[in-house]
């Protein structure tokens, strides 16, 4: 499944528990799809009745499951989505961080013009650090 058929899938299609599911069905109506209850910052959930620590961890737990976070952007694509999650990252060491910097000027070149085969090849190796930073 792509990150777009994630992002649109229906909030009902993931099992919640009963508190999880009294606050998307009776406190967030509007909240219909995973990709706009991603979209949602924890300070927003935190303001809605009935939404507590433990339903908020259970929905940052669900959307992580399904490779989505809490307060992303609603992404265009997944090149969007890649380089905000290599801009907002902790630290990284030094020879990655240079790496980055050359990956996220490609893509970001490539986002105002056409893809091409080299953002295409930025987008691969951006993914690769991700993964590798995420696992560590």
């Amino acid at each position: 499944m792509t990150l777009d058929e994630t992002r649109a899938m229906s909030i009902h299609e993931i099992e919640w528990s009963v508190r999880a599911e009294h606050v998307l069905d009776y406190y967030l109506p509007r909240v219909t799809t995973l990709g706009h209850l991603a979209s949602m910052r924890e300070s927003e959930l935190k303001k809605v009745r009935n939404c507590g620590r433990k339903t908020i961890n259970e929905i940052r737990e669900k959307l992580g499951e399904l490779g989505l976070a809490l307060g992303e952007p609603n992404f265009q694509n997944e090149v969007e989505r890649a380089i905000y999650r290599v801009k907002h990252m902790d630290a990284i060491d030094g020879a990655k961080d240079r790496k980055l910097s050359t990956i996220l000027a490609a893509l970001e070149a490539g986002l105002r013009k056409p893809r091409t085969g080299g953002q295409y090849d930025a987008y691969v190796m951006l993914q690769e650090v991700v993964n590798a930073n995420h696992d560590s």
